[in-house]
C-alpha cells in the first residue's frame, strides 16, 4: 500500500500545508543561517521567511537598531534605510557578527562618549576618528606580532583613535588639550591623555620597545599625552589596560576582568565618570583660554568633600598621578577651591539674625595627612601656594592644585584654614578656621 501512496501523492505537498504558526515554531529552532537556507527550498518559504518577525527581534537584541538600516560607522551619525528586517540584518551581521557581547556594549559605550562630548566638549566630539576596518586592524596585529583583543578590535572599529592636529604638526597648538581622557596640571605638571590612532599605536609602541620600556612583546600603547610623560598600556595577552609608572612598573588601570574586555571595560568606566559629572571642564592654565580640556580632579563621588564653615565653602577632590608613582608608593594631586557662599545661603545656615560675611580672607593653612596604616603627618603654613585669596559673595571660587605621596593607601587627608574677616589689611571681629573635610587618598577601581 505504501507503494502505492508514493506513487499517487507528492510528499512535498505536506510543506504547503503548514500553516504560519507551526513555521514559525520550526524557524524559531534554526540558526539565522538555516533559516536562509530554509529559505531557498521554496517560494512560499522564502517569502515567509523574508517577512518573519524574528529577524525584526535579532535586529534588536543583537545591534540594538529599532528600524531597518543599513550599518553605520558611529552611533551619532544617520544611516539609510534599506527593504526589509532581514537585509537589516544581515548586513550588520557581515559588519559586526564576529563581535558577539562585544559589540553591544562597545557601541553603547561610544553612543555614551559621542553624546557627552558633542554637549560639553566639541573639540574632542570632532576629533574622533573614523572607524579602522578588519584590514587596518589585522595590519597592525602584523607590524606588531600581537593579536589584538576582540573588545579592543571593535572599540577601533567605531572609532580609530583621535585624529588631533598637534599630531600632524610641531608646532604648539591648542590640541593637545583635547585627549579624550582629560588632564591635571599642578605646578610644571601637566599632562592630558588622548586615544592613539592606531598609526602612532604601532610607532610609539615600537619606539618603547626599542628603548626597553615595554618589557614583552604582548604590550602595546594605547592612548598617552604628546611628551609620553603619561602612558596607558594595553597587554594584548590577558586584554587589561596599566597605567605606566616610575621605574617601567605598571599599574592596572582597566576593573577587573577574565574575558579579554579590558580596554573595553576601562572606557566604560570612563564614560560612566563622564555621565555621573565627576569631571568639568575647565582651562589648565588660568591665564591661558585654550587650554580648556576635560579636567581629572573629581568633583563628585570617592575622592571628594565639601563642607562649609561660616559661609566659606571647600571643596576637595584628589586624583592617583600613575606617571609620578612607584608601587607601593602612591602620588596624588589634590584640587581646592574656596568660594563664600551668597548672603542668603549664609543667613539660611546661621538665622536671619546672625552676621553676615560680605569679604573674608585665608591667612594660614593646616592639613592632617593619615595614611593606610594610620601614620599621620601634619603640614602647616601661611598661605596656599604663596597666595592669600579673598572671597566675596558671588565671585568665582578661588582653586588652587597640589600634591602629596603615600606608602600606604588608602589613606585620608583634611584640615582647615585660618581666615578673617573683612580682608588681611583691614580685619574686624574674630578669625575663624573653616573645616575642609576628609576626602579619600586611594587607587581607584578605574584609573586614567
Amino acid at each position: 500500500m505504501s507503494d502505492d501512496l508514493s506513487e499517487t501523492c507528492d510528499p512535498s505537498m505536506g510543506i504547503d500545508l503548514l500553516d504560519q504558526e507551526t513555521l514559525s515554531l520550526i524557524l524559531g529552532n534554526l540558526t539565522t543561517k538555516e533559516c536562509s537556507l530554509v529559505a531557498c527550498v521554496r517560494k512560499t518559504w522564502r517569502d515567509f521567511v523574508e517577512g518573519h518577525p524574528m529577524w525584526r527581534d535579532l535586529l534588536l537584541a543583537r545591534y540594538g537598531q529599532e528600524v531597518p538600516i543599513a550599518p553605520k560607522p558611529m552611533p551619532s551619525t544617520q544611516s539609510e534605510n534599506v527593504s526589509s528586517f532581514k537585509e537589516a540584518f544581515i548586513a550588520w551581521e557581515t559588519e559586526y557578527g564576529g563581535y558577539g557581547e562585544f559589540f553591544a556594549r562597545g557601541w553603547r559605550c561610544w553612543s555614551l562618549l559621542e553624546s557627552w562630548t558633542q554637549a560639553h566638549f566639541e573639540p574632542v566630539f570632532q576629533s574622533l576618528g573614523e572607524g579602522a576596518s578588519e584590514a587596518q586592524l589585522d595590519t597592525v596585529e602584523r607590524a606588531l606580532k600581537v593579536t589584538l583583543p576582540r573588545a579592543m578590535r571593535m572599540m577601533y572599529r567605531v572609532h580609530d583613535g583621535q585624529n588631533l592636529a598637534i599630531d600632524r604638526t610641531t608646532r604648539k597648538d591648542e590640541s593637545i588639550y583635547h585627549g579624550l581622557f582629560g588632564g591635571y596640571r599642578f605646578y610644571n605638571h601637566l599632562v592630558c591623555v588622548r586615544l592613539l590612532p592606531l598609526k602612532l599605536v604601532e610607532e610609539i609602541t615600537n619606539m618603547c620597545r626599542q628603548q626597553q620600556y615595554l618589557t614583552t612583546e604582548s604590550k602595546i600603547v594605547i592612548a598617552a599625552c604628546k611628551t609620553l610623560r603619561k602612558l596607558f598600556i594595553l597587554d594584548t595577552a590577558d586584554g587589561k589596560v596599566y597605567a605606566a609608572c616610575m621605574e617601567r612598573q605598571l599599574l592596572q588601570a582597566s576593573p577587573s576582568s577574565t574575558n579579554g574586555d579590558g580596554l573595553l571595560s576601562w572606557m566604560e568606566a570612563y564614560a560612566a565618570n563622564l555621565v555621573s559629572g565627576k569631571y568639568e571642564i575647565a582651562k589648565l592654565i588660568e591665564e591661558d583660554d585654550n587650554s580648556r580640556t576635560i579636567v581629572l580632579y573629581p568633583r563628585c563621588g570617592e575622592g571628594t568633600s565639601v563642607a562649609v564653615t561660616q559661609g566659606v565653602k571647600i571643596e576637595a577632590g584628589a586624583v592617583l598621578i600613575p606617571e609620578r608613582s612607584t608601587p607601593p608608593n602612591f602620588f596624588f594631586s589634590y584640587s581646592i577651591r574656596f568660594s563664600l557662599t551668597s548672603v542668603e545661603e549664609q543667613r539660611a545656615e546661621t538665622g536671619e539674625t546672625s552676621e553676615v560675611l560680605e569679604s573674608t580672607q585665608l591667612v594660614t593653612r593646616h592639613w592632617v595627612i593619615t595614611d593606610g596604616e594610620n601614620g599621620k603627618d601634619e603640614v602647616r603654613g601661611e598661605a596656599v601656594i604663596g597666595e592669600y585669596p579673598l572671597l566675596r559673595p558671588g565671585q568665582p571660587p578661588f582653586i588652587y592644585q597640589s600634591c602629596t605621596s603615600m606608602s600606604a593607601v588608602p589613606g585620608v587627608m583634611e584640615g582647615d584654614f585660618r581666615f578673617v574677616r573683612g580682608t588681611i589689611e583691614d580685619p574686624y571681629g574674630d578669625p575663624f578656621d573653616a573645616m575642609c573635610a576628609p576626602f579619600a587618598l586611594a587607587a581607584p577601581d578605574a584609573l586614567f
